[in-house]
């Protein structure tokens, strides 16, 4: 895969928050539509602890994210995996 490649995507990433402290990547399911690549980089789920006024993130899992976008005047988004283009 190249950056600028027109792929095939069916779904996409949404950071979510769960009540145990948890941080993480939802997939949501989407119609087969053709965006543009223009990134790939490393995501991960972790689990958020506060104390006090400040928190730490510890990472529970790492995956790769395919940073795409479907129209110029719409922000980028992440995938998970990408469909045959």
């Amino acid at each position: 895969m190249k950056l600028g490649q027109k792929v095939l995507i069916n779904h996409y990433l949404r950071r979510i928050w769960k009540e145990s402290g948890a941080k993480c990547w939802e997939t949501i399911l989407i119609e087969t539509k053709e965006v543009l690549l223009i990134g790939i980089r490393t995501l991960s789920d972790g689990i958020m602890q506060w104390e006090g006024d400040y928190y730490s993130y510890s990472p529970t899992n790492f995956f790769k994210g395919y940073l795409v976008v479907n129209d110029l005047k719409r922000k980028p988004f992440f995938v998970k995996e990408i469909l045959l283009s």
